[in-house]
């Protein structure tokens, strides 16, 4: 008798099957691609369009901590549409085509048969453009949230193993040459401080100011985390009646249950979450901070995307038209 159950468990489809059966159905024919700094807010989101989709959710398949086979993405890399190594190209091939199982970046995903496919990564902006270049049926999303906040966040997970070094930026050839160059004596300045804020807001520039000049707005979806904050239901529907394989948008919001449900990336609580406001960053920086912060994004064109008090001053359709008129040189 008590080899029945080991029977059963052998003939069950695999997750494997599965996922090559929704594969073969055409049902992740139009990727949707989650984009943004770490602590931007990419899970959340991703939660929230879950719990509207029935997504197959993917988390940071682009990652080494999460996907072995991104062991040689470490650091924010840069690739050239024509320059793409093959075993970026390969890793794409078998995350966009929904035909792998990844035990580490496939979360236990609840359902067999899916609407879509989900993709979230946090190191994937520099390169995110030649991906989508090779891959056009992608439907990339950019989530973007102030850079003080950002900073702040990631200051308040000092075990966690930041980005911190934006000197090594200007060791990649390709990024220097085409961005990086008129920024080389700001970035080895603010490289030499011991200011963690600063640094991170250099990178939050660098890793913002390169995707929001490559793509077009008809091919990248933006959204602000502060909108999302205060305006939940609206830019949910927003994204998803702009992706290309979207279905009719669901006429229900998100509960309050999913919108303030702390994400295992989070160390704060229901009730914190549902006190978080925008300007909540402005306690915790320093007028210095401040001063230079504001000059690093006003070196990059990027000042425009936030009021004094950290509110977006832009609709979200009009960044990318708006930020291309910069002409990235100081």
């Amino acid at each position: 008798m008590e080899i029945i159950p080991h029977v059963k468990q052998f003939l069950r489809p695999s997750n494997q099957t599965f996922i090559r059966f929704n594969a073969l159905m055409g049902r992740f024919k139009h990727p949707v691609w989650v984009l943004g700094a770490g602590r931007s807010g990419t899970t959340w989101l991703c939660n929230m369009l879950c719990e509207r989709r029935k997504y197959r959710f993917l988390f940071e398949p682009f990652h080494p901590a999460h996907n072995a086979e991104a062991d040689f993405l470490a650091g924010h890399l840069y690739f050239r549409a024509a320059e793409l190594y093959p075993r970026l190209k390969n890793l794409a091939d078998k995350v966009f085509n929904g035909t792998t199982f990844f035990p580490s970046s496939d979360p236990s995903n609840k359902h067999k048969l899916f609407d879509g496919m989900l993709v979230k990564d946090i190191s994937a902006n520099l390169f995110a453009y030649a991906l989508h270049k090779l891959k056009p049926n992608i439907d990339p999303i950019l989530i973007i949230r102030n850079p003080f906040s950002v900073a702040l966040s990631r200051q308040n997970k000092p075990d966690w193993a930041w980005f911190n070094d934006p000197e090594s930026l200007l060791q990649q050839d390709s990024l220097r040459q085409d961005y990086l160059k008129p920024y080389e004596k700001l970035i080895l300045e603010i490289s030499k401080t011991e200011d963690f804020i600063l640094k991170q807001i250099l990178i939050w520039s660098i890793i913002h100011f390169v995707p929001l000049q490559q793509f077009n707005p008809q091919n990248l979806q933006i959204v602000f985390y502060e909108d999302l904050l205060q305006y939940t239901t609206r830019e949910l529907h927003r994204l998803e009646g702009a992706l290309k394989g979207s279905l009719s948008s669901p006429s229900t919001g998100v509960t309050d249950q999913v919108k303030y449900k702390p994400s295992s990336t989070t160390g704060l609580t229901e009730n914190d979450l549902r006190k978080k406001s925008p300007s909540d960053w402005k306690k915790y920086i320093t007028k210095e901070q401040l001063t230079h912060g504001n000059m690093i994004l006003d070196l990059f064109g990027l000042n425009f995307l936030y009021d004094e008090h950290g509110y977006p001053t832009v609709a979200p359709e009009r960044v990318i038209t708006e930020m291309q008129k910069f002409p990235g040189k100081i």
